[in-house]
């Protein structure tokens, strides 16, 4: 049982950091999204802790920038959609990582369901990024984007759903990614609006129940 324990978590850093064929391009979409009210049909989701295992496996397997949340209470809805929103110098640029999917039930008890964001760099100043969900031991859905000029020196990324949070038919701001140069502070804030107006990059996870 320890084994597969262990099985688990690298198959997953396998598929999400070396590609598998539920991969597929994303093309960046012209318009921005916007925060909607939340209502009360809702799924939840919260942050895992960096203790978690997961985070070891992945980052040992090359990743240099990890999220991960969980989801509960998603099987009455017929769509899942997640995606990352980049912002650059306060204005937004496009949309990456765009994923949707069809309804799932709810995970067996005993196994989760999980959303991955990660990051691995590249030669160039490349890097891959890499937005997954993977749902007890029944495979991963992925999309991957190559980001180019990655040239930054100074770079943080948290989430904004520490807790379980409820997130209903609007877009729920999950977690941020900052990239800029030359900042020798930075500062974590649950204020996204704010924080994509402080920094050159910002890169918003966002995850939508329809």
């Amino acid at each position: 049982m320890k084994m597969a324990n262990m099985l688990l978590p690298l198959m997953l850093a396998v598929l999400l950091l070396g590609g598998c064929n539920a991969n597929h391009a994303v093309e960046p979409e012209p318009e921005p999204s916007s925060i909607e009210t939340i209502t009360a049909e809702t799924a939840a989701v919260k942050a895992v802790t960096i203790s978690d295992t997961d985070y070891s496996v992945i980052r040992a397997a090359g990743a240099d920038r990890i999220m991960i949340f969980e989801l509960r209470d998603i099987a009455k809805f017929g769509k899942l959609s997640f995606w990352t929103d980049h912002y650059v110098d306060g204005v937004f640029k496009e949309k990456l990582l765009a994923m949707a999917i069809g309804q799932l039930t709810d995970a067996p008890e005993g196994e989760l369901t999980r959303l991955y964001l990660t990051a691995m760099k590249l030669e160039d100043n490349k890097e891959l990024w890499t937005l997954g969900v993977r749902q007890g031991r029944r495979g991963v859905y992925s999309a991957k984007y190559t980001a180019l000029n990655m040239t930054f020196d100074s770079s943080m990324n948290y989430p904004l759903v520490n807790e379980w949070t409820e997130t209903g038919n609007g877009p729920q701001a999950l977690g941020v990614i900052v990239l800029d140069n030359g900042k020798n502070e930075m500062s974590t804030s649950s204020n996204v609006e704010e924080t994509i107006k402080s920094y050159k990059d910002v890169y918003v996870l966002r995850f939508q129940t329809e």
